[in-house]
């Protein structure tokens, strides 16, 4: 199974939670045996990851590396056309595109239209909730539209929690048959009783 995930979060590219729970994902998924691809959008493509081999058959603002734990890091730009990206994409020859940013809705839709693979996406946030019920700011709302649109169109939904799904179900009637909970891991550590 090769699984690629789109995101614009990916140690050492962190805001916040969803680097740190992608890059775990992505760790464990490598780990288990599986091929993982992260397409990782940022300002521009370039040196974050450190030594970049160059992809020669791609755009030549694009470029990825081979991590330790073993996955492919393609870093493109947001300013990049979406033909340069499904080329990319299609070299690598995914079986899965897993989203977990809606902001790459229209990307993610456009890389499955193309490549006819299905799309999973992990709700790592409801904005809907985030304003009704954490008081968040009114551009959730706005958000909010958006994000419904990828929820009731994706092939596959994770939520977190079986508290977030029951607020998709709640949000989203009739998306329920294709959620399923997910909860992010967490290593083991050993810890002193």
């Amino acid at each position: 199974m090769r699984i690629l995930h789109l995101t614009t979060e990916f140690p050492p590219v962190i805001y916040g939670g969803l680097g740190t729970a992608v890059g775990g994902l992505v760790e464990a998924s490598a780990n288990a045996g599986m091929a993982v691809g992260v397409l990782l959008f940022g300002q521009t493509a370039g040196p974050g990851y450190g030594k970049f081999v160059p992809l020669p058959e791609a755009a030549t603002n694009t470029v990825a590396t081979r991590l330790t734990a073993g996955a492919t890091i393609f870093e493109v730009s947001w300013f990049q056309g979406i033909e340069s990206i499904a080329q990319i994409v299609a070299r690598w020859q995914p079986d899965v595109l897993h989203l977990h940013s809606f902001w790459l809705w229209s990307v993610a839709q456009a890389l499955r239209d193309r490549l006819r693979k299905p799309l999973v996406y992990t709700v790592h946030s409801l904005d809907r909730a985030e304003y009704e019920l954490g008081q968040g700011p009114p551009e959730c709302m706005t958000q909010w539209i958006g994000q419904e649109t990828l929820i009731r169109d994706a092939d596959r939904v994770i939520a977190l929690t079986w508290s977030e799904r029951e607020l998709l179900k709640q949000y989203c009637p009739g998306v329920d048959e294709r959620v399923r909970v997910v909860g992010n891991g967490i290593e083991d550590i050993d810890v002193p009783p």
